[in-house]
């Protein structure tokens, strides 16, 4: 992450998309990335010459999961050292104390779900959006800029509120005598999941029984 300008009054920004892919097919095998925002499912590819198992995207949750933890107390939940030494099997808290004080226990539960080790518990994209920290904002500004909202927030957000809209102008002409047929809402999409497209990487092989196992600290 960079900060474009100095202060306090700054944008934070992602970078280094240098190795990013479009997920196809059933998914990665490479051992790739900053060790610091690395899943365990990554880690585990170091070494191996088996070629068995692959990750997917849930890998980039677990990194937004280590974003969001030093966007909100300005350190890493481990070293990339530790992460190395130990394959990816690194236990984390909420630390210092004195920096998490503040934050709330729903901020706490989404940055928990970011970071399971399982993979296929941990949040997705959509699942994040939806958590109770972040799921008024999202909602917020995706009615307010719906020409940029994500497909998820239109199926679930944008078609509710013309439904909304289209049985409020029908309520209005029934009252008047000249009731107009009701058009039902569109049905609300479920959360996508994740999806398992191939597109295979030369690079790296079968995955380790290690994980990263969170604390349960507060």
């Amino acid at each position: 992450m960079i900060a474009t300008a100095g202060g306090d009054d700054t944008d934070v920004r992602i970078v280094d998309f240098g190795g990013a892919k479009q997920l196809r097919g059933s998914g990665y095998r490479s051992y790739v990335g900053s060790l610091q925002y690395m899943a365990p499912e990554v880690v585990s590819r170091k070494g191996s010459v088996l070629k068995q198992g692959r990750y997917d995207q849930g890998c980039d949750m677990w990194s937004m999961g280590i974003i969001v933890y030093v966007l909100l107390s300005a350190y890493t939940p481990f070293t990339g050292d530790s992460v190395e030494k130990t394959g990816g099997s690194v236990k984390w808290a909420f630390a210092p104390a004195d920096k998490w004080a503040a934050v709330s226990a729903e901020c706490k539960d989404m940055v928990r779900k970011l970071l399971d080790p399982d993979p296929t518990e941990r949040l997705t994209a959509d699942e994040a959006l939806m958590h109770p920290w972040l799921h008024a904002q999202y909602r917020e500004w995706s009615l307010a800029n719906p020409g940029h909202a994500s497909k998820h927030a239109k199926l679930t957000f944008l078609a509710d509120d013309a439904a909304g809209a289209a049985g409020g102008e029908a309520a209005a002409a029934a009252a008047e005598g000249s009731a107009a047929p009701l058009r039902g809402p569109k049905a609300a999409g479920q959360a996508p999941k994740r999806g398992r497209e191939d597109e295979e990487d030369e690079e790296g092989d079968g995955p380790s029984s290690k994980r990263v196992t969170p604390d349960d600290a507060p």
